[in-house]
């Protein structure tokens, strides 16, 4: 694998950016770069880690990737989230249960004990999940290269209070994928790159389990054994569980799985990196015409639980709470 720079990541806003912004009145930026990547690097398999190969001598060029969590901090981070510890805040008191069996036996039965303990606030980033768009837009044949457009899938404005945050997020992106970065005003309107990103959910009435996970797999587009296995068993705690129906989505290049149970209660999880599920509290009519963007940066209330240990009863029971709540208010 090869990058055009070996430098990890920008940790300010580069001065190149900062000078188009300053000559620049525009309102809505995407990060993008235009680079000449030579042949005889693309056929020694160098920039196969953004799909791009020769087939026949002709180019492959994909549509786009998401980056790998292994690319850096910033792509491990628009996968997976982070936590951000608030060291400059009060400790509060955390609370934690651990399942352990009755006198060291797990024969006779089980019980949960709590502990408690001061620590520093913390603030859950959920992942973003955006992906590189990959053009193949000419050659240069006196340089023996292919001239090739990657951009976040993501558009920025400046009326967004985060913007500067959000523009080194996706810098970086770029940064740790493709080895440089850049920024060029945005050639469509922030409408068109915000109706590209809303979740097109699908509904699913519960039914057979190997049909319904081979209508779903057909919808998500995958059928890597791997994949399927996964399905399988998410489906198999939702149906239990006796969801109105089962949900499928996608937005890019995520790929979502889930169940309603409740005009206002829906799990679901991202199955391209699906390292948590989120139990969501919205109504659903206001949720599904969210883009992800925008349900990212919104405040409202929802619960994540990511898949380790016992979660698969932490779910069970926290939705039967919600609609217990729901059924004797």
């Amino acid at each position: 694998m090869r990058k055009l720079s070996e430098k990890k990541n920008v940790r300010t806003v580069p001065l190149p950016v900062q000078t188009k912004l300053s000559a620049s009145g525009a309102d809505t930026w995407v990060a993008c770069v235009v680079v000449n990547i030579p042949r005889h690097d693309i056929r020694a398999g160098h920039f196969e880690h953004v799909g791009l190969r020769y087939e026949a001598e002709k180019l492959q060029c994909p549509p786009g990737f998401v980056p790998p969590p292994t690319a850096g901090r910033f792509s491990q981070r628009n996968t997976r989230g982070w936590t951000e510890v608030h060291r400059d805040c009060p400790k509060v008191l955390k609370s934690w249960t651990i399942e352990t069996p009755n006198w060291g036996d797990w024969s006779k039965g089980s019980h949960d004990i709590v502990f408690t303990k001061e620590v520093y606030q913390r603030t859950f980033h959920p992942p973003r999940v955006v992906a590189i768009l990959v053009e193949h837009i000419g050659e240069d044949p006196i340089a023996g290269a292919e001239i090739v457009r990657f951009a976040v899938d993501e558009p920025l404005s400046r009326k967004n209070p985060n913007f500067y945050s959000q523009l080194l997020f996706d810098l970086n992106i770029l940064q740790e994928n493709i080895g440089i970065c850049d920024l060029y005003e945005s050639d469509e309107t922030i409408d068109t790159y915000l109706r590209s990103l809303y979740v097109n959910w699908e509904i699913l009435p519960p039914g057979e389990s190997e049909e319904t996970i081979n209508r779903i797999i057909g919808i998500v587009g995958d059928s890597d054994p791997v994949t399927r296995a996964i399905i399988a068993d998410r489906y198999a705690v939702l149906a239990s569980l006796q969801p109105r129906h089962l949900i499928t989505g996608q937005s890019g290049f995520a790929r979502y799985f889930g169940a309603q149970f409740a005009d206002d209660l829906v799990v679901f999880e991202n199955l391209r990196y699906g390292n948590a599920i989120y139990i969501m509290f919205d109504d659903w009519q206001v949720l599904s015409q969210k883009s992800r963007i925008e349900l990212l940066e919104s405040r409202e209330e929802y619960k994540r639980i990511v898949h380790r240990g016992n979660w698969k009863r932490r779910l069970i029971s926290e939705v039967k709470r919600k609609l217990e709540e729901r059924n004797h208010p």
